[in-house]
C-alpha cells in the first residue's frame, strides 16, 4: 500500500491497527517511494506575491 502512494497515516491507523506512526515507520519505511516531487510549492507562489508587492510599493514611491 505504501508503495502505492497510500498515505501512512491510514495505512498505520486503519490497516495495520497501529497507535503510534513511529511503529509503521519503524517496519515499513523501506516501502515508502523516495519520489524527487517537488514539496511545498505554495510558498514559492507566496515569495512571488511578496516579491511583487514590494516592487509595485517602490515603483509607486
Amino acid at each position: 500500500m505504501l508503495q502505492k502512494g497510500e498515505e501512512l497515516a491510514w495505512v498505520s491507523k486503519v490497516m495495520l491497527g497501529h497507535s503510534e506512526l513511529a511503529t509503521t515507520l519503524k517496519f515499513y519505511a523501506k516501502f515508502i517511494p523516495d519520489e524527487n516531487k517537488k514539496r511545498a510549492v505554495f510558498l514559492d507562489d507566496e515569495r512571488t506575491d511578496s516579491v511583487q508587492n514590494v516592487n509595485l510599493k517602490l515603483e509607486s514611491m
